[in-house]
């Protein structure tokens, strides 16, 4: 891990972390979250590391990963139904995430995942990359 700029002004810090960090991250998150189910911090920080983890150490993010992720921001307050997970989690079990993309009701659930209210398809664009 290297700190590379930290602002009282702006209240952050600027890190630059190694795929060996972000696994060391995670290993210590994931035994938080057995500890803390309900904690809705932990799991979205959890959430967050995996997804990075993935992305800087594989460079795409699997449908295993994705799957953790579900079950992690599931666990967060409001954020997926049951029917949800059952429908994101159909088109994982077939591992066909390009054709994921292609449902509306898929991405719909997928931009709740990732905390993307919006109009960015951030992880779509990533993989045609």
């Amino acid at each position: 891990m290297n700190i590379e700029n930290i602002s009282k002004e702006k209240g952050e810090v600027l890190v630059r972390l190694s795929k060996d960090d972000l696994v060391g991250i995670c290993n210590a998150l994931y035994r938080q979250t057995e500890e803390q189910e309900n904690k809705e911090n932990i799991l979205q920080l959890y959430s967050d590391m995996m997804m990075a983890r993935d992305l800087c150490q594989y460079g795409h993010i699997d449908d295993f990963c994705l799957q953790n992720i579900v079950k992690c921001r599931s666990g967060i307050k409001g954020v997926l139904s049951a029917t949800d997970i059952q429908s994101f989690n159909a088109y994982l079990e077939d591992n066909n995430i390009p054709d994921a993309f292609k449902n509306s009701d898929w991405v719909r659930i997928y931009k709740r995942i990732v905390g993307d209210f919006g109009c960015s398809d951030t992880l779509a664009e990533w993989m045609k990359e």
